[in-house]
């Protein structure tokens, strides 16, 4: 799945789904409010103008991807002038998953705080960017409020006015959207993710350690990647602390790492999680090493190339991995075929992990079975482990396990030897565990 994570793929379907059947659904069965708002809306968007040309889930696949990299690059304009800078945002950028808000996020962020520098000129894109942040991600509204500390901090009391009211706006208009589109006032996956059963430590200390065994590190790629940045940040603030705009840096950091650390204490650490603080400390960085400022020549020469070293390995290994599992992407899409011909074209199929791929480009109703991208009746069942009789009242014949585990024992759903049996088991299984995919029939 390459630069793609799972997740990126709930958006390119739920979108998919918006601009062809009008319907906000992952499954195209059941309704879900299971994502952050203006980037799904921007992809249905998208989806839409190519839907008016082709159908073809690959074209608007390739359109939603362009639409990504457009935005992405046009990120990597606000944090540095240096093509070569660009270059190592972008690379790093990339490894925080396409297809995922958090780049749009990002954009909206530090463009707002590039904008602020021209209040004389207008205060309208600055507001826009601040109201649109709630929407793009709820939870980036705290680095909002961080900004428009800042700007108190630092006297601008123009700007300071302008950010609380456009972030009150943006979150007033956030929860009005879900409401009157959705009918509730919070979405499932987030009501889903405040129940994750983990303690505080527990939680933590699995973030320390999430997907460093695919990099050959004892932590989080992302999580080192992210802290090495944070301290050159650190430093540079440190070291132009009388500067012009040292007290709005100062916040936009201290936002961006309280963003980070709430989800490091209660979330799973996905990659998207980091795009907004990298992206921060890369303007952080590089605003300061290519401006005016005081800093040292030499440590300024050591932070680039601690930068770029950093940036280029994780691509180098990036590279690696995709390279090791080059024939894994073959065996996925022969599974796929393997599916169609025994699935009829409208029967559901029901997954917990991984469903996003196959949800896409099956061409047959997936069901969510995590419930992040499902129904809040559907949450409901979850919550109460009242899972047994869920394939007989929806009429489910198939499920597919992602994993060794040939059954399937899940809140309340229990499938096993005894009423289910094996139809497919994908090629080239155990090179990696989200993809190694087994296609069973339920026999009641």
């Amino acid at each position: 799945m390459g630069l793609i994570r799972d997740d990126g793929y709930f958006y390119a379907q739920i979108a998919y789904n918006i601009a062809t059947q009008h319907f906000s659904s992952f499954d195209g069965i059941h309704h879900t409010d299971g994502y952050h708002q203006l980037w799904a809306y921007l992809l249905a968007g998208i989806s839409s103008l190519i839907n008016l040309v082709t159908p073809d889930k690959k074209a608007h696949l390739i359109a939603f991807l362009t639409v990504n990299l457009a935005v992405v690059l046009s990120l990597t304009q606000l944090i540095s002038k240096n093509v070569w800078n660009r270059v190592i945002a972008v690379l790093l950028l990339l490894l925080t998953s396409m297809l995922m808000e958090g780049h749009l996020a990002g954009f909206l962020l530090i463009g707002a705080v590039v904008l602020s520098s021209k209040e004389r000129k207008s205060l309208l894109p600055f507001a826009t960017c601040l109201f649109l942040l709630p929407i793009a991600r709820i939870d980036a509204t705290l680095i909002g409020i961080f900004l428009a500390a800042g700007f108190t901090w630092q006297k601008q009391s123009k700007l300071a006015t302008t950010a609380i009211l456009a972030l009150v706006t943006g979150v007033t208009t956030h929860f009005l959207l879900l409401k009157s589109i959705h009918g509730t006032w919070t979405t499932v996956s987030s009501q889903l993710k405040k129940e994750s059963g983990l303690s505080l430590f527990d939680n933590m200390a699995r973030n320390i350690t999430f997907g460093g065994n695919k990099a050959f590190l004892p932590i989080n790629p992302l999580l080192l990647t992210t802290l090495v940045l944070a301290a050159c940040a650190a430093y540079l603030l440190f070291v132009n602390r009388k500067s012009e705009n040292a007290k709005l840096n100062l916040s936009l950091f201290l936002g961006s790492g309280a963003f980070l650390s709430i989800h490091f204490a209660f979330n799973v650490l996905r990659p998207w999680y980091f795009a907004i603080p990298v992206a921060a400390c890369l303007y952080l960085i590089f605003t300061q090493i290519e401006g005016k400022n005081t800093t040292p020549k030499l440590p300024t020469k050591l932070i680039s190339i601690a930068v770029s070293t950093v940036v280029l390995l994780g691509t180098a290994v990036t590279g690696a991995l995709l390279y090791k599992q080059r024939t894994e992407a073959t065996n996925i899409l022969a599974f796929y075929d393997q599916v169609r011909n025994i699935v009829p074209k409208n029967e559901p199929i029901y997954m917990v992990d991984s469903s996003g791929h196959p949800g896409y480009f099956l061409e047959r109703p997936l069901i969510n079975g995590d419930g992040l991208v499902n129904s809040h009746d559907y949450a409901n069942l979850l919550r109460t482990n009242g899972l047994a009789t869920y394939f007989d009242q929806e009429d489910i014949r198939y499920f597919i396990t992602s994993g060794s585990e040939p059954t399937l024992n899940f809140h309340g759903l229990n499938l096993n030897e005894s009423n289910s049996r094996i139809l497919i088991t994908k090629k080239g299984n155990g090179a990696y565990r989200y993809t190694e995919f087994v296609l069973h029939e339920y026999t009641p």
